[in-house]
């Protein structure tokens, strides 16, 4: 799975966010907690698809300097 922080506008840490690996999201959008992703099937074909996270709740919040 890959794992990434999530924060608000202001900077503020949400939550952390889940998906199985092989799913590109950076190369996609992204709002709320839905995401549009990119996945390589058979015949080395791109396929959008579409995920909806649940939040998981970091152990330790991450603190930012400032």
């Amino acid at each position: 799975m890959y794992r990434a922080h999530v924060y608000d506008a202001d900077g503020v840490f949400l939550h952390e966010a889940e998906w199985p690996r092989g799913i590109a999201i950076w190369h996609g959008g992204l709002s709320g907690d839905v995401a549009v992703g990119v996945r390589k099937v058979e015949f080395d074909v791109d396929q959008v698809v579409r995920l909806s996270f649940l939040p998981q709740p970091a152990p330790d919040p991450p603190r930012l300097a400032g």
